[in-house]
């Protein structure tokens, strides 16, 4: 029996792996777990009993492995590096719907994986665009992930009395901001809920879907949950300055619905209007 690792440090990353393998595969003795930082949150909340490795030891064994990007590349660089060794057959599971090339180079170097696993067309037009030889590398499971999302809507819509605010690494929520946060809410006749990222959180948080569906008005700062925000058709705003991840670039806060605004107090002023 092929022994099947997966690799994952982000949230997103591991979440839409889990989603994946579920759908693909029974999880067993067989697949081994290489999971760190906020990638244990996310699996976690869907797959509790499994066993995490706590380095990459076993790693040698693995005849094929899953992966995903990662904003930390220092666990990535290391897997990398002993999956390049090893020449051990590898699959790239796209999270995110950006600069796919930016995110898979690492000190000036692009590794390129065996194959590419997409989850919708959007994703796959954006490869495409940054990869236009490279085609045949690239498989669509078009709309998995989006519809695991959907299967969990079953909040009455009355229960959707919340303003989620996403923390973030990108971001540190300051006083005065969280002031208005509260005076936004207020006006909106919404209770305010603040989730901590799981880079932040040491508790487990509950899933990240079940939060989206008690929610009415979503804000974040260019994270993958707006993307899911969007989907559950909630009202989703971006929070900052930066286009970090090349979403206007690439039509992502068009696509999806998702409002850009550059600051907290023009997030207010826009409630006011």
């Amino acid at each position: 029996m092929k022994k099947i690792g997966i690799f994952a440090n982000d949230y997103g990353g591991a979440f839409n792996s889990i989603i994946y393998l579920k759908k693909n595969f029974k999880l067993n003795k067989n697949f081994y777990f290489f999971l760190f930082g906020p990638a244990k949150d996310a699996l976690r909340l869907i797959c509790s009993k499994i066993k995490i490795e706590k380095n990459f030891s076993k790693l040698k064994r693995c005849d094929f492995v899953y992966y995903s990007l990662s904003k930390n590349k220092k666990f990535e660089k290391k897997f990398l590096s002993i999956v390049e060794k090893k020449k051990i057959n590898n699959v790239l599971i796209i999270d995110g719907w950006g600069d796919y090339k930016k995110k898979m180079t690492i000190r000036k170097k692009l590794f390129f994986p065996n194959e590419i696993i997409v989850f919708d067309k959007f994703a796959q037009s954006i490869f495409f665009k940054l990869f236009p030889q490279k085609k045949k590398y690239l498989t669509l499971k078009n709309n998995l992930i989006f519809d695991y999302i959907m299967s969990r809507k079953k909040i009455k819509k009355n229960s959707s009395n919340n303003l989620l605010y996403l923390t973030s690494p990108i971001h540190e929520l300051k006083k005065h901001e969280n002031v208005l946060l509260k005076k936004i809410s207020t006006k909106l006749d919404l209770k305010l809920k603040i989730r901590k990222h799981p880079f932040n959180q040491k508790k487990k948080n509950i899933n990240i879907i079940d939060d989206l569906n008690l929610s009415k008005v979503v804000v974040g700062h260019d994270s993958s949950a707006l993307i899911y925000s969007s989907i559950l058709n909630k009202k989703t705003y971006s929070i900052g300055k930066k286009d970090v991840f090349n979403w206007k670039k690439y039509g992502t806060y068009k696509f999806f619905n998702i409002r850009k605004i550059n600051s907290f107090k023009d997030l207010n002023d826009e409630i006011d209007r």
